[in-house]
């Protein structure tokens, strides 16, 4: 999920003990706090901020349990209020002073977010086993059907049996047992 901060970047304390860093780093811990409770991956949005205060907002969400950034002015936006209209000027802006603002937040996310890792099956192990699933309920509930397709796996998966036949005409459905 991607979050906005809760926390002002103008106005962000640095990063340390005092009472002002405490309470900030109370407010993003809400985030991280609901989104570890649902398992939900979560990202911080620099929101235009500038890369030495979007660093200082990104401590506090690393700190509180976000696991990258998403950002865009924050990495190219003084190169184009720099040097636009010349678009070469802004180019090598980008080339130099972007890339060095993104590697900083790279270093900065290798060393402290929080590694994502799958809370849930791979989609090809959930297709595998709603397949085996609609087989095995398909063949024990149901006279074996001549062809077996993926829709009547779909419907098992749903809760409603779908039986198909060559004999039938139409489809029946049944509830499972």
């Amino acid at each position: 999920m991607k979050l906005e901060s809760l926390l002002a970047a103008n106005s962000t304390p640095p990063r340390d003990a005092s009472a002002a860093a405490q309470a900030a780093q109370h407010e993003i811990d809400a985030i991280g706090e609901i989104c570890e409770a649902r398992r939900i991956p979560w990202v911080l949005l620099s929101g235009g901020a500038t890369p030495e205060k979007f660093e200082r907002v990104l401590d506090y969400a690393y700190a509180a349990g976000a696991g990258g950034f998403l950002a865009g002015r924050t990495i190219w936006l003084d190169a184009v209020r720099r040097h636009f209209p010349d678009r070469n000027a802004v180019a090598a802006s980008l080339r130099k002073d972007g890339v060095a603002v993104l590697e900083r937040l790279s270093e900065l996310t290798k060393a402290s977010a929080n590694p994502w890792t799958a809370h849930f099956p791979v989609v090809s192990d959930i297709k595998q086993e709603r397949f085996r699933a609609g087989l095995s309920a398909l063949f024990s509930h149901a006279p074996a059907p001549a062809t077996l397709r993926i829709s009547d796996v779909r419907h098992q998966a749903s809760g409603v049996r779908r039986c198909r036949s060559p004999q039938a005409k139409k489809s029946s459905f049944r509830l499972p047992p």
